[in-house]
């Protein structure tokens, strides 16, 4: 019933006088019929894929019709050097798919016939839509699949109809993107079904940041978040505390943001009770008598500094300075003077 029409049109050529199968000039298909208005009829011929014809040749063609054949694709290579084509016949194939930007250089393009296709109508075939849209006539091509809208005329669907499912492989870690079908990946994953973390030095959205930290740590895949080897610190790792000496011992902080690389902090707070004996040179400790003097309006502290041959007292209130030199008397065996 649908090859009558390609049927009565090769018993019509057929009936033709001969000089209406005159080729274009400089065209040549072997097995084609070419007509004086540069039309390329290829129509029955058992075709699979688009004819072979030269570059020179393509762009003489106007109309090209291939109906009644076995082709089951058009690619963006078909019809690229077909510069002015006007018409495409393509009635009665096995087309399911139009590759995107097909027709990208066919810019006299203005008909397309696309009857008895079993196009298959999802986000593939969205820009075939918008394309057609811009066309003076109605391709005619209809949906095959998928069932929900089969038999229906694409130029009569509206655009959020032509939607893809996504793989069901799609994890925990994605959301289907129905436009593209594909598994779209939250922040921090990658790979097909999204089951990857970001490749080392890249973290985010679509894995598109770039990790700023330093030192050899690595960075958390969603925040970009740095994890610092011991020793250095920041938020990028960039502080070195690597080689600071032993500051507990000093009685000094630790290397910290508030100290210079690689050396101690200010002098340690600690309470009497707890106090180090072991001071060793250049060390300092700073002893809380607080809860000595509970009455103290302030309270007081014993400041010790030092080398081998003395001991620096500092005191917040001389009331406490007696105390202050019990307490240092009996923890450092050297010499004492009041600061």
């Amino acid at each position: 019933m649908m090859l009558l029409p390609g049927l009565a049109w090769l018993l019509l050529v057929s009936l033709l006088p001969p000089s209406f199968m005159t080729p274009c000039v400089n065209v040549n298909i072997t097995g084609c019929l070419g007509c004086g208005s540069c039309t390329i009829s290829c129509s029955a011929f058992g075709l699979t894929e688009f004819p072979s014809i030269s570059v020179e040749d393509a762009a003489l063609v106007e109309l090209l019709d291939l109906s009644l054949n076995g082709l089951t694709i058009i690619t963006a290579v078909d019809l690229q050097h077909f510069t002015q084509l006007e018409e495409l016949k393509v009635i009665n194939n096995d087309i399911t798919y139009i590759e995107d930007g097909s027709f990208s250089n066919n810019q006299e393009l203005s008909m397309i016939s696309l009857e008895s296709n079993p196009l298959h109508c999802d986000c593939g075939l969205r820009w075939l839509w918008e394309f057609l849209e811009t066309l003076p006539m109605d391709s005619n091509g209809r949906c095959e699949s998928p069932p929900q809208l089969a038999g229906s005329l694409i130029s009569h669907l509206n655009l959020s109809q032509l939607t893809c499912e996504c793989p069901t492989e799609c994890g925990g870690n994605s959301s289907c993107n129905t436009l593209l079908g594909l598994c779209e990946c939250d922040s921090g994953y990658r790979g097909y079904n999204c089951s990857q973390v970001c490749l080392p030095e890249t973290f985010g959205s679509n894995c598109s940041e770039t990790c700023t930290c330093e030192a050899g740590s690595s960075c958390h895949h969603i925040t970009g978040d740095c994890t610092c080897p011991p020793g250095y610190l920041g938020t990028n790792c960039s502080h070195d505390c690597s080689k600071a000496p032993e500051c507990a011992l000093l009685g000094r902080e630790a290397c910290s943001l508030d100290s210079p690389e690689n050396t101690c902090g200010a002098c340690r707070t600690v309470p009497v009770g707890n106090r180090t004996d072991e001071w060793g040179n250049d060390s300092c400790v700073t002893v809380s008598v607080s809860n000595i003097l509970p009455l103290a309006s302030t309270a007081s502290c014993c400041k010790v500094s030092g080398t081998d041959s003395e001991v620096l007292l500092s005191h917040q209130n001389l009331l406490h300075l007696p105390l202050c030199l019990i307490l240092l008397l009996t923890a450092v065996p050297i010499p004492v003077k009041a600061f």
